[in-house]
């Protein structure tokens, strides 16, 4: 093989190493953040099939491409809407009546590039009201801040933040619910 051969098959090698690298990460996936208690009891009959999902904000979304600057795994409003659409379905909730607003407070991103060893949390706070024909019946913040636990160095730090960032989405929305099904 001729010396510039070899460096042409080393460039390509190095760019697509670079090119992989760029594309590891997605939005947290929706099956592992809805809401779905297959046993849920719904104590609060006042919001069976009552709650429509109105204006969701703030959330950044994810590109799967570094240079874009939107690499940690979070939601967009789109997203997160479907899924607490999902979720609100899931308990019996989703329906016509009442408006739910939510708007992403701190979705506690990692840097963008980093390790994930140790114990780790995305602190995930949300911002939820709940209105009917104009009037406020109730706004409140929830905060989830669970962590998790990676001692494994060859762990991908994006696939790592994201299971870690689902764990929290999923306990935020799971705290709306219970907190609904108690008013």
């Amino acid at each position: 093989m001729s010396l510039k051969n070899l460096i042409k098959v080393s460039a390509s090698i190095a760019m697509l190493s670079f090119l992989a690298g760029c594309a590891v990460t997605g939005e947290p996936r929706d099956e592992n953040v809805a809401f779905n208690d297959d046993g849920y009891t719904i104590a609060n009959e006042q919001f069976r099939n009552a709650i429509t999902v109105d204006e969701v904000t703030n959330f950044p979304g994810t590109s799967s491409f570094s240079f874009s600057g939107r690499v940690a795994p979070n939601f967009s409003d789109e997203s997160f809407k479907e899924v607490l659409e999902l979720s609100l379905k899931n308990a019996d909730f989703y329906g016509e009546g009442y408006l739910l607003n939510a708007n992403l407070i701190d979705s506690g991103d990692w840097s963008d590039w980093g390790v994930s060893l140790g114990n780790k949390s995305r602190r995930i706070e949300i911002e939820y009201t709940l209105t009917q024909n104009g009037e406020t019946v109730f706004n409140e913040t929830f905060v989830s801040d669970i962590s998790q636990t990676n001692y494994n160095p060859l762990a991908p730090f994006y696939l790592t933040q994201r299971k870690t960032a689902e764990i929290n989405y999923a306990e935020n929305i799971k705290m709306l619910i219970e907190k609904l099904n108690m008013m």
